[in-house]
C-alpha cells in the first residue's frame, strides 16, 4: 500500500491469470482498478504456456469484488462496469469445467480440443467479425484449452 497525499494506492496480487505474476493497481477511494493483461479487450489474450486459465476466473472474481467504477484494461478502452470481466470469468470457468471433464474421461489434448464447445462465447466476444473470430481462435480457444488441460493433468 502506497500513499500520495491523501490518496491510497494498493498494488495487489489477486491470483494467477494471464501470467503467474499478474498485479492489479487499485485506487479504492476513486474506485479505479488497472488490471494489466488480466483484462484485454475485445478478445482475451491467453498464452498456453504462460497463462493459468483454471485460476483466471477466480482472479477476475476478486477484481470484480473490488467493486470498481472504472477499469483500465491492459489493452482496450476504459470500462465503466464489470460486465466484460464477468464474461471473461464465465468463459474461463466454462473452458476449465469442459476440459477437466474431458481429461478426467481420459481424452487426449487433441480430443479435448475437438470436444470443447465455445460457440456461445465466440459469439459473445467475436460476433460476426471475421477478424475477431480469428483472434478468438488463436488467442483463446487453442491456448486456453491447452492451459486448462495442463492444469487438469497436473492439479
Amino acid at each position: 500500500v502506497l500513499t500520495r497525499g491523501s490518496r491510497t494506492i494498493e498494488i495487489l496480487y489477486l491470483g494467477r491469470g494471464h501470467t503467474a505474476g499478474d498485479l492489479v493497481v487499485h485506487l479504492p477511494q476513486e474506485g479505479i482498478v488497472a488490471t494489466g493483461d488480466l483484462v484485454v479487450f475485445p478478445i482475451p489474450l491467453v498464452g498456453g504456456d504462460q497463462s493459468f486459465v483454471a485460476e483466471w476466473s477466480r482472479t477476475l472474481e476478486k477484481v470484480i469484488g473490488l467493486n470498481p467504477k472504472v477499469i483500465v484494461p491492459g489493452h482496450g478502452p476504459i470500462m465503466r462496469d464489470t460486465a466484460y470481466l464477468r464474461s471473461m470469468a464465465d468463459l474461463f470457468a466454462s473452458i476449465t469445467k469442459q476440459v477437466k471433464a474431458a481429461a478426467d474421461a481420459g481424452q487426449s489434448l487433441e480430443q479435448v480440443r475437438k470436444s470443447v464447445n465455445l460457440d456461445e462465447f465466440r459469439q459473445t466476444f467475436a460476433g460476426d467479425s471475421q477478424l475477431k473470430r480469428f483472434l478468438f481462435a488463436n488467442y483463446v480457444t487453442g491456448p486456453a484449452v491447452t492451459s486448462a488441460f495442463r492444469a487438469a493433468r497436473h492439479p
